[in-house]
């Protein structure tokens, strides 16, 4: 069952063709009866309105059934017995139906106005066309009507209806916005509804009057507010500290210098994405991030989105699993809409491998399950095909991931990340010791990054960590004052080979570098 985004003039289609049923996923009712109040003018249609246990009117949304309530089953029949006039088709609007659909009885009553409408299409039967349009943000489509129903989302508003829409706020305050402020927040509104969007400018306005930098701040805030009420993404706050006010988001990052590089020529295309798009330049869909546990992947999806100035949205997949039927691809499609609703934005995936377990890098024959394959199908149509500033980074432990992640097409690159070598652990074990307001002296820090081979960053962290710790101890034994520089025998004393991440993992570190090296990635390291 296909789900296209549509434009009126495409919903409009649908019923020309006979498409007895169409389910239009959408939660903005308001925009929705706005189409059908186009679609009722242009076919000169009847429209009936059920909502959960009442017949309203269509324009003034009163209940019909005054005294009481009207069951569902009764209201369809009624309309399929209708013949008072043949020649106008019927348009019945059911919203928020989604419960009543598990009826057998309510069931039947839909397919037989359907199958109905389909024979006076094709000329079998004379009578008027009666169509149903179901509305509700959650989808839930009986098997027995699958075959009969078309689901459809109506497209967001364009960029051209979003700086209309602006420009119509702002002359409220006898002011215009500037070329450049009105590019920045058309791009800050990208993807949300027109609902959404006016709501968003009212309440900017009745909290700080008009100021454009608080509705800018309104518009982030408000986006997080979507992501949080969803329960399928996460938004990760990752603000700067006051003491790294100074420093380029990159500094937090203890080598990688490769993948930091990439990412600040990425970030530029996202600061210019309308002259990006005059210059023909494709948005940036993302990468994927292989290798080592523990060296710094998660962080690099952190630091990307304070780099790029966008808010950081996690996707964990398996929260995504649903237990009905086609339940976990309906939280995946919603998923996409939120995460597309909210850019710009850096959608992080934590190790990807763990969701799509199972899948084979060719013929798929390790035994995944269907819901594991659909979602899996789903989520590389949707890299291939999205046009949304959503830039996505993947990241995983195993190289042994499905093939096609692989391929040009999904993600624009595929990075490698080793264990750190010399130059770099000294480089985390400084931001380490400076995120605590500490030191080390020169040669007991040259000495560190040369006794901690074979050390992750999560390692190296620990150490510190350790250190850091010890000379709070000591120094609260004997009444010390707070010290800024960890002395090199309690610094030297926390470093334990035996405990660093390579010597853990014994033969397998070895086996995952062998492999690694294999696919020849691109390396995040220059050395």
């Amino acid at each position: 069952m296909p789900i296209i985004q549509h434009t009126f003039q495409e919903l409009t289609s649908q019923l020309d063709a006979g498409i007895p049923i169409v389910f239009i996923q959408h939660f903005d009712f308001e925009n929705v009866d706005c189409y059908l109040s186009r679609l009722q003018n242009k076919m000169g249609a009847k429209v009936g309105e059920y909502r959960f246990g009442h017949e309203v009117h269509f324009k003034t949304k009163i209940p019909c059934d005054k005294d009481g309530q009207t069951d569902l089953v009764d209201f369809l029949r009624r309309f399929n017995t209708d013949c008072s006039d043949p020649d106008t088709p019927i348009i019945l609007v059911l919203k928020e139906v989604n419960p009543l659909l598990s009826d057998p009885a309510v069931t039947a009553q839909i397919r037989m106005i359907a199958e109905r409408t389909m024979r006076i299409v094709v000329g079998t039967e004379k009578g008027a066309k009666t169509f149903i349009i179901l509305v509700s943000d959650e989808m839930n489509i009986p098997r027995e009507l699958e075959h009969l129903v078309r689901a459809v989302q109506i497209a967001p508003p364009s960029d051209e209806t979003i700086k209309n829409m602006i420009l119509r706020f702002f002359e409220k305050y006898g002011t215009r916005p500037l070329e450049e402020q009105l590019e920045e927040l058309t791009l800050a509104l990208h993807g949300l509804s027109e609902l959404e969007i006016n709501q968003i400018l009212r309440l900017a306005c009745a909290r700080y009057g008009f100021n454009y930098e608080k509705i800018q701040q309104t518009v982030a805030d408000e986006k997080e507010q979507v992501i949080l009420k969803s329960k399928l993404l996460k938004a990760i706050s990752e603000r700067k500290r006051p003491e790294d006010s100074e420093r380029k988001p990159a500094e937090s990052i203890g080598g990688l210098e490769v993948l930091k590089e990439y990412l600040e020529r990425k970030r530029k295309v996202f600061s210019h994405l309308t002259q990006a798009e005059k210059w023909h330049v494709d948005v940036p869909k993302g990468i994927l991030i292989v290798g080592m546990p523990g060296c710094g992947k998660s962080l690099a999806a952190k630091v990307a989105a304070l780099m790029f100035g966008l808010p950081l949205i996690q996707m964990d997949i398996g929260m995504l699993l649903g237990k009905y039927v086609g339940e976990s691809e309906a939280n995946f499609r919603r998923a996409i809409r939120l995460a597309e609703a909210v850019a710009p934005c850096v959608l992080w995936i934590d190790e990807i491998e763990k969701a799509f377990a199972g899948l084979q890098t060719e013929g798929n024959q390790g035994g995944a399950n269907e819901v594991t394959t659909r979602l899996f199908g789903s989520f590389l149509t949707w890299m291939q095909e999205k046009t949304a500033p959503v830039y996505v980074i993947a990241t995983s432990n195993s190289v042994n991931l499905p093939s096609e992640f692989y391929r040009k097409g999904r993600f624009d690159e595929v990075f490698a990340v080793y264990l750190p070598n010399e130059e770099e652990r000294k480089k985390i074990l400084e931001i380490h010791l400076r995120k605590r307001r500490y030191s080390l002296p020169k040669a007991t820090l040259d000495e560190a990054a040369r006794k901690t081979e074979g050390a992750c960053g999560a390692d190296l962290e620990g150490i510190v960590k350790e250190a850091v710790e010890e000379t709070f101890l000591q120094a609260i034994g004997q009444n010390s004052a707070r010290q800024n520089e960890i002395s090199h025998d309690i610094f030297m004393e926390k470093i334990r080979p035996d405990h660093f991440i390579q010597k853990a993992l014994g033969e397998k570190y070895e086996k995952m570098k062998k492999t690694l090296d294999g696919f020849k990635l691109r390396p995040a390291s220059k050395n």
